[in-house]
């Protein structure tokens, strides 16, 4: 899987290409793109075949419209810090199948 690397010094386009992914997970409030913008962008664009895959996203500061936004935006789940690694694993394993 691809490193994640902020805009600017990400992975190459053919890094994407090769780099098989089931699961995305985000903070919402990331540098310089927020968690909501990088879900929609995977959403709208499918130049790398990643419109489909599995969105989890994580914050420490819950806000209503935040979930709202990122729920309208293409997220499959959404998780709260802290988070134990167990329900991690819970949560992807349940939006694998």
């Amino acid at each position: 899987m691809a490193e994640a690397r902020p805009r600017g010094g990400g992975p190459t386009d053919a890094e994407l290409q090769h780099a098989p992914a089931d699961v995305v997970i985000t903070d919402l409030h990331t540098s310089p793109l927020s968690g909501i913008d990088l879900v929609r962008e995977i959403r709208q664009g499918d130049s790398f075949g990643w419109r489909d895959i599995r969105i989890l996203m994580i914050t420490g500061q819950p806000d209503l419209r935040h979930v709202e936004e990122a729920v309208r935006g293409g997220i499959d789940d959404f998780l709260v810090k802290p988070i134990l690694p167990k329900t991690l694993y819970g949560r992807i394993v349940a939006v694998l199948e």
